[in-house]
């Protein structure tokens, strides 16, 4: 049976299954997954715990052998075979369906792996399983998927926050739902329960550094030339990496080359914008790079950035900061 990552605790009230399979590449909600089965196989007495790591000598047959030498115990056990990947093999699938064809008694298994591409969803052991277990895939939650999760998980633990809040999160920790999360925990510890404003999200964010990057680059884009040359310098006697900096500018100007061709295609801006999430604290700088700069003034800003890495990277000659300074002057002027 295939069921879907948010239907997982309803599923757990009502019955267990003898054998869950988790995929996916997201370890968080993977290992959360895993929780929620461990945290109501122990409710209904299964307090005996094995678990098994596939690596590369390991031999499938443990599987059976201890799955065989568990139902000689009356005791319920939860058994758990963890793999670093999805490559079962040919002995591997041999004995998951060996396995869901001989259930023992009074063992729950799960087993854990990276993400099934469509032949493996289509190999025998997969369709053995899909019969008599449960299979839940978690997919990465992308773009509003992980805004939402975000604001959920502040929820879950009595705080809330405004978008430009929730988008600060999602930006300081990149679509990482590890690092969102202990951002989280580490807000809920810091205030307590209640409404957090973005002042109070950017001081506890563990890399205020990057924050402050971010900020930096909202600078750049509405063009203050003064303030640009001052941020810079603040962030260079910081000790700040360069690399950091180019992937924020460099994500922008794509992001502005997709907003300006959307805009030059005849899409009203507002429109452009919620698609794109700019949420309305970034709308005004964002218009304004906008205002100044071309198709082909932002392409060129991009084959420039791709040089700025190669002088990071020592494949071309060049003061980074120097010329970080001059186009970032170009970017907002």
């Amino acid at each position: 049976m295939k069921l879907r990552a948010d239907a997982l605790m309803r599923h757990l009230q009502q019955s267990l299954a003898p054998i869950y399979l988790i995929s996916g590449n997201e370890l968080l909600l993977v290992q959360e997954a895993c929780d929620q089965i461990r945290a109501c196989a122990k409710q209904q007495g299964y307090e005996s715990q094995q678990r098994m790591h596939v690596t590369s000598n390991f031999a499938w047959s443990e599987l059976l052998e201890t799955a065989s030498t568990l139902s000689l115990f009356s005791e319920k056990r939860l058994l758990e075979l963890h793999m670093p990947d999805s490559k079962f093999g040919t002995q591997g699938s041999k004995i998951l369906t060996q396995y869901c064809q001989q259930l023992p008694q009074e063992t729950i298994l799960i087993i854990t792996c990276k993400k099934l591409d469509k032949a493996q969803q289509r190999a025998r052991w997969f369709t053995a399983l899909d019969k008599v277990g449960v299979i839940m895939q978690v997919w990465p939650l992308v773009g509003n998927q992980f805004i939402q999760w975000i604001k959920q998980r502040l929820q879950t633990l009595g705080l809330q926050t405004d978008h430009a809040g929730l988008q600060l999160i999602a930006d300081a920790t990149e679509g990482n739902l590890l690092a969102a999360h202990q951002e989280i925990i580490k807000l809920q510890l810091l205030h307590g329960q209640g409404k957090l404003s973005c002042d109070e999200i950017a001081t506890a964010i563990a890399d205020n550094a990057r924050f402050e990057v971010f900020q930096f680059v909202d600078c750049v884009l509405a063009g203050d030339q003064t303030k640009i040359l001052r941020m810079l310098d603040r962030i260079e006697s910081e000790g700040l990496e360069p690399t950091l900096i180019l992937w924020a500018l460099t994500r922008e100007l794509r992001s502005l080359h997709t907003i300006k061709q959307a805009q030059v295609d005849g899409q009203p801006l507002a429109q452009i914008f919620q698609q794109h999430r700019v949420w309305p604290q970034r709308q005004a700088c964002v218009q304004s790079a906008l205002q100044r700069l071309s198709l082909t003034m932002i392409y060129h800003l991009i084959q420039t950035a791709a040089r700025l890495d190669r002088i990071i990277k020592g494949l071309e000659l060049g003061n980074i900061w120097d010329e970080m300074s001059m186009f970032c002057l170009r970017l907002g002027d």
